[in-house]
C-alpha cells in the first residue's frame, strides 16, 4: 500500500513540514511532494492552487497510488493524521482544524452540517465542539474545506478533474451522491502568518 502526500507550497514553515514527513502509518508507504509557488508574483494564486491539485491527483493515478493526501502548507498534522483516515475506510475524508478567521469571519471548524431551523440565514451551518460526539467521530457535512483531505484509488479516478476547487469538489461528489465525512478524531493545528498556531 503507498500514498501520496502532497502540498502546494507558498510558505516555508518547518512545523507543518516536520508533521507532514512524521507520517508513517504501518504496512503503507509515503512519498511526498511538493510544488512550491509564489503568490507574491502570480496574479491568480488560485488557478496555481487548482493547478496543483489536479496535478497531484494526475501523478497519484498514474503512479498506481492508493491514497492521495492534499494538505495545505500551513497545516500541522497530528503524528497519525494518515493512519486513522485510511483505517476510517471512506473513499473521501478530511481532518478537522480551524479557518482563519481574516478568511470566514470566525476561527471556525472548516465543515458544516445542515441545521435549517438554526438561526443563520443559510441551511447549513459551521459545526461546533458540542456537534462531536466522542463515541462516533464521523461528521457527514454539507460541505468542507480541502486542507486536509484524503483520497482513496476509487475517488481519485471519479474526482481527479474535479480536485481544484471546494466547489468543483462538493458539487461532484454530489452528483455522485458521496456525502463529505469529516474525521473529528484528526484535529490538526492551523498556522497563522504571525506563527500562532490556531487548534481545534
Amino acid at each position: 500500500m503507498k500514498a501520496l502526500l502532497s502540498v502546494g507550497i507558498y510558505r516555508d514553515i518547518q512545523v507543518c513540514q516536520d508533521s507532514w514527513e512524521a507520517q508513517k502509518p504501518p504496512d503503507c508507504h509515503v512519498d511526498l511532494f511538493y510544488q512550491r509557488w509564489f503568490p507574491e508574483v502570480e496574479e491568480r494564486p488560485y488557478d496555481r492552487i487548482r493547478a496543483e491539485r489536479i496535478r497531484a491527483a494526475e501523478i497519484a493515478m498514474a503512479g498506481g497510488y492508493d491514497y492521495l493526501f492534499e494538505v495545505s502548507d500551513d497545516i500541522l498534522l497530528p503524528l497519525d493524521a494518515l493512519e486513522v483516515l485510511i483505517a476510517s475506510r471512506f473513499p473521501v475524508i478530511s481532518g478537522l482544524y480551524r479557518l482563519h478567521a481574516e478568511n470566514s469571519g470566525g476561527e471556525h471548524l472548516m465543515c458544516r452540517i445542515m441545521n435549517q431551523d438554526g438561526p443563520q440565514d443559510s441551511n447549513d451551518r459551521y459545526i461546533t465542539l458540542d456537534d462531536i460526539d466522542p463515541k462516533d467521530p464521523i461528521i457527514r457535512a454539507s460541505q468542507f474545506d480541502m486542507g486536509v483531505l484524503l483520497l482513496n484509488k476509487e475517488a481519485l479516478r471519479l474526482l481527479a478533474p474535479a480536485v481544484g476547487t471546494e466547489e468543483e469538489f462538493i458539487s461532484r461528489m454530489m452528483y455522485l451522491k458521496w456525502a463529505p465525512l469529516a474525521h473529528t478524531g484528526v484535529r490538526c493545528g492551523h498556522v497563522k502568518e504571525n506563527g500562532k498556531i490556531v487548534e481545534v
